[in-house]
């Protein structure tokens, strides 16, 4: 129930700020400030096709990491196996989309804590300010009003597109590599993990040619959004690490380590008549 509740305020807060109830800060431009000059492009990804197009693929990824890792680690029926998989892939999805929605909700928080203007500026927001003169290049204008979209045409830091697309690609990644897979998908593995590494930087250099962002929101992006990635998938693996298991799958060592000295006395006991019962019947 805890978790629910969690899960629930940091969905409520980041769904806050994304139907524009928390507007960014307000910054001001130079006319003269050609990093804000650039034209209006179509979007070569847009927001909900990845959204969702992300959320799918890294389900059918962990879904089949966990089926090449599938063991038959009792003598149960392969529909049990694929039942106790198929938890595991539901639980680690859960925890996936945990740390997805703290990776959102950090992003937006940065963009409206910033208010870095877009690299398409004044062709969205058309401020209601005159450029044509050499004097008004190099006055800082603040005191202005949109005519087009106001607050989009703020939000460029972090690239939102960049986090997502980089938590993502550093789920899968460390998943994969976490997970044994059977010797025959030696060469499957790699393959698999390139594909979302490869999405995430042809989306960061989209953002880029599209004008939507800076290269450095960009980069700033993906540094946040792998780093979400990397917590939230070190919580996935430690929790579905032994989950669904028999209890014959885990290692020995385990048991061994956690017998209490009295164990050992017992069986070190035991042992020993073991050995004199040999010796008198040897003699």
């Amino acid at each position: 129930m805890g978790n629910v509740l969690v899960f629930g305020l940091l969905v409520a807060a980041t769904l806050i700020m994304r139907k524009g109830y928390w507007s960014p800060v307000r910054t001001g431009f130079f006319c003269g400030d050609m990093s804000i000059h650039h034209p209006i492009k179509p979007e070569s990804s847009p927001s909900n096709l990845l959204l969702v197009g992300g959320i799918v693929v890294t389900f059918v990824m962990l879904a089949l990491t966990d089926v090449l890792e599938m063991k038959p680690f009792t003598k149960d029926s392969k529909r049990e196996n694929i039942k106790r998989c198929l938890g595991r892939s539901l639980s680690s999805f859960g925890l996936y989309l945990f740390g997805l929605c703290l990776s959102v909700f950090l992003t937006e928080l940065g963009k409206r804590f910033s208010g870095v203007l877009r690299p398409n500026f004044l062709a969205v927001c058309r401020p209601n300010v005159t450029c044509s003169n050499e004097a008004d290049l190099f006055e800082y204008h603040i005191n202005y009003e949109c005519l087009g979209d106001d607050s989009s045409s703020r939000k460029s830091f972090p690239s939102g597109h960049a986090s997502f697309i980089a938590y993502m690609a550093v789920f899968i990644f460390l998943y994969q590599e976490n997970r044994p897979l059977s010797k025959c998908c030696v060469l499957l593995k790699p393959m698999i993990q390139i594909v979302p590494i490869s999405i995430a930087w042809v989306t960061g250099l989209s953002r880029v040619t599209d004008h939507v962002h800076h290269p450095s929101d960009v980069l700033c992006g993906f540094i946040l959004g792998g780093v979400v990635g990397v917590w939230a998938c070190r919580l996935t693996l430690n929790r579905t690490c032994y989950s669904g298991e028999p209890e014959s799958s885990v290692p020995q060592i385990e048991k061994q380590m956690s017998m209490k000295p009295s164990q050992y006395t017992s069986v070190t006991e035991t042992l020993s008549n073991q050995n004199n019962s040999a010796e008198v019947l040897v003699s």
